[in-house]
């Protein structure tokens, strides 16, 4: 058995939690039609899959992962048949290393692989953009700052 494991994320990518490359075929249910799905990549927060239906984007599939059972996922892009789907609840790292573990990864991803191509449009659309909290509080913060050190430079003004 083969498996590629991401233990650092790339530092050109952006992403907020480390993918894992797997091959797992998957029961996968959309719009009350049942069919086998392959999963090519996994993380707490989505997957990569590959599927020959038509997936609508913002529908809900439903797929079955080794040890976990039952989940939903959101289809958040599509480029051909490989679709970017985002888990409505995060998984647990176990069941993450537990569809690592049973994937067979029969095949090393090669140059000519169909999902080589694709990288680099799949991370740039992967790529996850910074909450606009988290904009905000970094403004707040460095603003709460500006304001400490100007406060201080007034103080030491008035003490000379």
């Amino acid at each position: 058995m083969q498996v590629r494991i991401q233990t650092q994320p790339n530092p050109d990518e952006r992403r907020w939690r480390v993918r894992r490359d797997v091959s797992l075929d998957i029961p996968a249910e959309h719009a009350g039609a049942e069919h086998i799905a392959t999963v090519h990549n996994l993380s707490e927060n989505g997957l990569l899959l590959e599927s020959t239906a038509s997936l609508p984007l913002g529908s809900t599939i439903s797929l079955d992962l080794p040890d976990l059972g039952g989940c939903s996922v959101e289809v958040v892009w599509q480029k051909a048949y490989l679709y970017g789907c985002r888990f409505h609840v995060p998984l647990p790292k176990s069941a993450v290393s537990a569809a690592v573990l049973r994937s067979p990864l029969a095949k090393q991803y090669a140059d000519n692989d169909i999902l080589s191509q694709y990288r680099h449009l799949l991370d740039e659309e992967e790529a996850p953009r910074a909450p606009a909290s988290l904009w905000l509080s970094t403004a707040v913060l460095l603003l709460l700052l500006a304001a400490v050190a100007l406060f201080l430079v007034a103080l030491m003004a008035l003490t000379i």
